[in-house]
């Protein structure tokens, strides 16, 4: 399929009166806290692909931050940080999750000198991102980092993530979309995506009945995927493990090994969808 694509050629930002004099005028500073400042207000994202040792230096260098993804053992992010402090990375962030061994990570990056916690979840405004942030909070040395929550895309996520204690908040969750017709698993059975109404419940990817807090359409001209039978846009994500791990996994540690990715990044050889019971 061809898509409709811009270029610079095709964009113009509307002129308008200014009193700068000189570029050199123009600051990016970006204020994360007190204490710790952005001079170049761009963050890594905390994926298995783009954030570990290499990028968070990089980030660090150029005035920007890297958040080390949590995909692996907390001793083996921990090495990460510890890694990336000693290359001269002078501002390092870590994610954690908000269930399963999300405290123990966090002791371990303090003690590697980690700046920024990142409760790094799907859906921020949740009950165990609340609870998460509230144990973390009470980290004898919280005082010493920056604790970030996300992701949230509704002013009152925004508003109670702030009020359990975030210093800075992730806004935004990613737009990838399911073709009308598509089956939904909820509390009274199978439902058309197109019909699901904000409050029905609807099962999580951990398999727990959930309420929906909003609905969104989008109509878009883009490649469609079919994963299992299920069509959706190639940036849709997708709850996996690897099959490498696929003999160390068990129901109470399954949260340490599966991970979210996009549609058009999946691998038969390589992934194993997590399919709910």
């Amino acid at each position: 399929m061809i898509q409709t694509a811009l270029t610079f050629d095709d964009v113009l930002l509307v002129p308008a009166f200014s009193t700068i004099t000189s570029r050199s005028e123009v600051k990016l500073d970006n204020s994360l806290d007190k204490e710790r400042t952005l001079t170049l207000p761009v963050i890594s994202s905390p994926m298995d692909t783009v954030t570990e040792v290499d990028m968070a230096v990089t980030m660090s260098k150029h005035g920007g931050l890297g958040i080390v993804h949590r995909y692996n053992s907390a001793e083996h992010q921990a090495k990460l940080v510890w890694e990336a402090k000693n290359k001269g990375a002078k501002l390092i962030g870590a994610a954690v999750g908000s269930t399963g061994d999300f405290y123990e990570r966090t002791c371990e990056l303090v003690k590697c000198g980690v700046d920024i916690i990142c409760v790094d979840v799907a859906h921020g405004h949740h009950q165990n991102v609340k609870e998460a942030m509230e144990k973390i909070k009470n980290h004898p040395s919280h005082y010493k980092f920056h604790l970030m929550a996300g992701n949230v895309a509704t002013g009152k996520a925004f508003q109670d993530l702030s009020d359990w204690g975030a210093d800075s908040i992730r806004v935004g969750i990613g737009g990838g979309c399911f073709v009308p017709g598509t089956l939904v698993n909820t509390e009274s059975g199978l439902k058309k995506i197109e019909d699901i109404c904000v409050g029905d419940k609807v099962f999580s990817h951990t398999g727990k009945l959930q309420p929906v807090i909003d609905t969104l359409v989008f109509d878009r001209d883009e490649e469609i995927l079919s994963i299992n039978g299920i069509d959706c846009t190639k940036n849709h994500e997708f709850y996996v493990v690897d099959k490498e791990n696929a003999n160390l996994i068990n129901e109470d540690n399954i949260h340490l090994f599966a991970r979210w990715v996009h549609a058009e990044q999946l691998d038969i050889e390589k992934h194993l969808l997590i399919e709910l019971e």
